[in-house]
This record gives C-alpha cells, sequence and structure tokens, in this order.
C-alpha cells in the first residue's frame, strides 16, 4: 500500500534531445517542462532562436508562409558566422544529402541591387559564393548552397527544403 502514495517521477525524452518531466502522484500527472527557456517541440536551440527544418520541397514563397503563418516564424536568417556553422551543421543532421535551402534574403522590391532578409534588416554579414550576386534580373531569391555559400535564385517554379527559424518562446 505503501508503494501507491510514492511519487514516481518518469522522464519523457521526445525528439531532438527535448525532454520534459511528468510527475505523478495519487492526485493525477502534470507536466513539468524540462526549463521555460527552451524552443518549443521539435525545434532545435542556438543561442536566442529555436530553428525546425522542413526536409520536403517547396517554392520559396509556400516555405516563407509555412513559416510566418504556420509557425510564427521567418525563413532562416544567417547574420554571423557562428549562426553560419550552427544551421550547415543542424542542416546535416537532419537531412545529410540535401544541397540546397532557400533563406529568408532577398532583393529588395524597389532598388533590385540591394537584399534585405523578410524582415528588413540590411546585411551586416555575407556569405556569398565567388561572382555572387550576379546581375541577373530574373532572380530575387537567395539560397544557401551546402559547403558554398549563398547564391542568387529565382523565386519561383523551384522547390527546395528550408529552414524557419524563431525567438525562444
Amino acid at each position: 500500500m505503501a508503494a501507491k502514495s510514492i511519487s514516481r517521477i518518469f522522464v519523457v525524452c521526445l525528439l531532438a534531445n527535448l525532454c520534459s518531466v511528468i510527475a505523478g502522484n495519487k492526485s493525477g500527472f502534470r507536466n513539468v517542462p524540462a526549463s521555460s527557456e527552451k524552443c518549443p517541440h521539435l525545434w532545435t536551440q542556438h543561442e536566442d532562436n529555436c530553428y525546425m527544418m522542413y526536409v520536403i520541397p517547396a517554392t520559396r514563397e509556400i516555405a516563407r508562409l509555412e513559416c510566418e503563418e504556420t509557425q510564427g516564424a521567418l525563413l532562416v536568417n544567417i547574420l554571423t558566422p557562428s549562426e553560419r556553422e550552427f544551421v550547415l551543421d543542424y542542416w546535416d543532421q537532419i537531412s545529410p544529402f540535401t544541397e540546397v535551402i532557400w533563406l529568408g534574403l532577398k532583393k529588395d522590391s524597389e532598388n533590385t541591387d540591394d537584399f534585405f532578409w523578410d524582415y528588413g534588416i540590411e546585411l551586416d554579414f555575407t556569405d556569398w559564393i565567388n561572382d555572387e550576386p550576379d546581375d541577373n534580373e530574373l532572380e530575387d531569391c537567395v539560397v544557401l548552397v551546402k559547403d558554398l555559400g549563398w547564391k542568387v535564385h529565382h523565386c519561383h517554379n523551384t522547390e527546395y527544403p528550408f529552414i524557419c527559424i524563431k525567438s525562444r518562446v
């Protein structure tokens, strides 16, 4: 009988090392998050951001909408060399055979020579492949080519996997 009144603690480890603790006692169960500073389920944390990769290819517009409307996030931005290294490592863990992903970087619609992140921040850090960005007026979007860098690409009719980014909860 004494065993029934003893609280039990179960650790449930979910995907991507995301763990939560479920504490049980005679009054029932309640969820106790491992930390309130962590990312949502299925997201991976790096510094102050959370990342989630979609391996099923989509057009850039569909990828952007999926990040923004479904996840409350943005297409991935890479603002520092350390963030670039994290994105490449994370990408390689999730989908090692994928060679290209969409970035949240695009030519300014008013000035086709300047690139901005989808939320309007100018570029401080860049990682262009040699001879990029090129002068092709039909190419407005940017992709990240694994192990090479950023490349200007046309926005329509091409599907690539993508990564969403949002601030930690």
